[in-house]
């Protein structure tokens, strides 16, 4: 049993489901899955009752749940006071990030970090993904988690997820017999857009280039994922959004076929100061729980 399958079903019985316990601790859905499956595995037994909207413990849960709580806030206090006995980390560091790591993936895992540093103050600046590389080449944060990672000489980037691009629609279930989509398909569709700097909108506009086909002009542009989102809701119309916008929510959406993937990068400069990289080292290891890119 290791800490974290411990950690996903105790979040899962307090959040109702492995949607929202996966969002709050900052990881997939299949990752907190495969946590509980592997729980029920080595134990034996099953440890949570599913139902239609919310899951509950069964009896043997319930023990688990008793049980665990109680190893957590043991572990916790311990790695506090060995961490106060330390040189706390103080200062501030900056983060910028373009819209779907800063909107989606970022905030609980800065939280997390947060909690176990709270002399530091952390600052997300959430930007478009252009803007994000502007604010890091321009000196003015000290990380940033881009989808690019063609940066200028003298700076560090490295692999931490991967992204997928998918179509989601505002209302109704049009996609409830259907698998996937064609781009040549979803093109042809009302769609919804961004603005332009947004790297979700420029590679969907690169792959259906790549296919000979134009992109279409959408007439209702947002700057950031949240708008896009708030608009398509209750609308006949569609967007091309990244799949972590939509975990957790009640927007239907289709995967691309094939696949429309991309990479996000965790970027610096040489030189960082002790807690900005304390806190690079955190993400790095907190991408675990993701499907990461091996580049």
């Amino acid at each position: 049993m290791e800490l974290r399958e411990l950690e996903s079903f105790i979040a899962i019985v307090e959040s109702g489901s492995v949607s929202r316990a996966a969002a709050s601790l900052g990881l997939s859905q299949p990752a907190v899955s495969k946590h509980l499956a592997h729980l029920e595995d080595e134990l034996g037994v099953e440890l949570l009752l599913r139902g239609r909207t919310r899951s509950v413990p069964t009896v043997e849960g319930e023990i688990l749940l008793l049980r665990g709580r109680k190893i957590l806030a043991e572990l916790q206090g311990a790695a506090d006071e060995i961490r106060q006995s330390g040189e706390a980390l103080s200062g501030t560091v900056t983060v910028a990030a373009g819209s779907i790591p800063g909107e989606f993936i970022l905030p609980p895992l800065l939280r997390r970090f947060h909690e176990r540093h709270r002399g530091l103050a952390i600052v997300l600046e959430d930007l478009d993904s252009r803007r994000a590389l502007e604010a890091l080449v321009g000196r003015r944060v000290d990380v940033a988690c881009l989808g690019e990672d063609r940066l200028p000489a003298g700076y560090v980037v490295r692999p931490f997820v991967v992204d997928e691009l998918v179509l989601a629609c505002g209302s109704g279930r049009p996609f409830s017999e259907r698998a996937s989509i064609s781009l040549e398909a979803a093109r042809d569709l009302p769609l919804l857009g961004r603005l332009d700097g947004s790297a979700s909108q420029a590679i969907w506009e690169a792959a259906l280039r790549r296919k000979g086909l134009v992109p279409p002009d959408p007439r209702l542009r947002f700057k950031g994922t949240g708008a896009l989102l708030r608009a398509l809701r209750g609308g006949s119309v569609f967007a091309v959004v990244s799949r972590w916008a939509v975990v957790g929510e009640t927007i239907d959406f289709l995967p691309f076929d094939p696949p429309l993937t991309r990479p996000f990068f965790v970027a610096h400069g040489q030189s960082l100061s002790r807690a900005a990289q304390a806190l690079v080292d955190d993400l790095l290891e907190a991408k675990e729980g993701f499907p990461c890119s091996d580049r």
